[in-house]
This record gives C-alpha cells, sequence and structure tokens, in this order.
C-alpha cells in the first residue's frame, strides 16, 4: 500500500489525449466546422490554437488569425456544430488507450481520481458512460464548470477544492501546453504524457512520460516527493 493514502492525495486527469485517443477526432470535428465557412485548418493550427482548450477557445484563437472570416460568426452555434461533427464521428469507435482503464483502476485502489477537462460534458458522457470508470472517480469537471479554461488554473484549482485536499498532495496528468501550463498556474505538479505533443511543447511538466499508462504509484510517489525527473 502507497504510504499517500486515499484520504491523503489525489490524480486529476485530463481526458482527451489522456483517457481517450480523440484528438485526430477533435481535430476532423473542427475541421469539418470550418469547411462550412470555406476555412482549412493545418495540423499545425490545430495544435497552436485548439488542443487542450475548450471549443469556444478554440474558436476565438482562430478568429484573431483571421477576423474577417469570422465576422457576424456565432462562436457558441460553432461549438454547437462542432460537437454534433464531434458525436457523429465517436459513434461506435473504440477511442481508449490500450489498459487506461486498468492503469486507472489501479491507481484509484491508492489516489482519488478525478477529470479535468476542456470538453463538453456530453462528449465526455458519448464514451466513458459505457466503461466502469465511472466508478473509479470522484467527479469530472467539463467546460461546463467553467468560465475560464485552460491555459487559465481555474479548473484545476476547482478540482481540488472540490476534492478537498491540499495542492501540495495533488498531480495532475496532462498532454498538452495549455494543460500543462494551467496545471502550475495552480501549483499542482504535472505529468505530461507524450500521447499528442512533443517534449519540446511539454518542457515545464515536472515529469515527462510516454503514455499514461507508464504511470504507476510508485512514480506518483516520486512526483509528490519532488524527484523530479523526464523519461
Amino acid at each position: 500500500m502507497s504510504r499517500f493514502k486515499n484520504s491523503e492525495s489525489a490524480l486529476l486527469f485530463d481526458y482527451n489525449g489522456v483517457i481517450v485517443d480523440d484528438e485526430a477526432i477533435h481535430e476532423e470535428a473542427f475541421r469539418a466546422t470550418l469547411k462550412k465557412m470555406n476555412l482549412s485548418l493545418t495540423d499545425d493550427m490545430y495544435r497552436d490554437y485548439c488542443l487542450g482548450r475548450t471549443d469556444a477557445d478554440g474558436f476565438r484563437a482562430l478568429a484573431e488569425t483571421n477576423l474577417g472570416a469570422f465576422k457576424g460568426v456565432s462562436i457558441q452555434k460553432l461549438v454547437d456544430d462542432k460537437g454534433n461533427q464531434y458525436r457523429r464521428l465517436i459513434k461506435d469507435r473504440k477511442v481508449f488507450y490500450p489498459g487506461i482503464v486498468q492503469t486507472l483502476e489501479e491507481l484509484s485502489h491508492h489516489f482519488k481520481i478525478a477529470i479535468v477537462t476542456s470538453s463538453h460534458r456530453a462528449d465526455v458522457a458519448a464514451a466513458i458512460n459505457n466503461t466502469i470508470i465511472p466508478t473509479l472517480i470522484q467527479f469530472i469537471l467539463t467546460a461546463e464548470d467553467v468560465i475560464n479554461g485552460k491555459p487559465d488554473p481555474e479548473g484545476y484549482l476547482l478540482g481540488a477544492k472540490r476534492l478537498g485536499i491540499s495542492r501540495d498532495c495533488i498531480v495532475v496528468v496532462e498532454d498538452s501546453m495549455s494543460g500543462v501550463l494551467a496545471a502550475i498556474s495552480a501549483g499542482i505538479r504535472c505529468i505530461a504524457v507524450k500521447q499528442t505533443t512533443s517534449d519540446e511543447y511539454l518542457s515545464i511538466a515536472n515529469m515527462i512520460l510516454g503514455k499514461t499508462t507508464d504511470i504507476t504509484t510508485k512514480i506518483i510517489e516520486r512526483v509528490l516527493s519532488d524527484e523530479i525527473t523526464h523519461e
């Protein structure tokens, strides 16, 4: 048994790119929505403006690069259309990273676990409700629960408050630069996984691992004890 008991420490997981391998689906959904406006979306644009952010913040960031094309366009309508595109594309697709459920189940024996995501609640529910994951976690915070999305720390600060656990005893697991910035800005240690983003965009994380399923109780203890490394 870990020396960090459930009541004393916790893990806050991002969702997209950490638990589910669906960033390509999100990108495709963004691209399908923008195509209706005769706009294109490159991989670099998605990474720089959308990855790790709420859909609304992603569209706002894209709008700042092309104000003329977005003039008079409702961001909320774009968000709604993108959400519909995402749920259409994800239907009947297997999106969970191999072994992720087993990893979460093992970690849940030692730590409280919650999810803090920039996704919308309906998008998360579309995949997660048919698994045992809801029984392993304390709660899910989504885009609907915050005013300011990542890289703002609001979501992780709210997660820590809801857990009732000191930020010194929490580790965030993220895959994007926006998410890592949110965690560090919240004063919470962060493990970054290279499942969607390369090292150069994750360098401020306390530890970098190849994938979420590399995380073990011993690794969490090392991070909480400030035994920091990039692997």
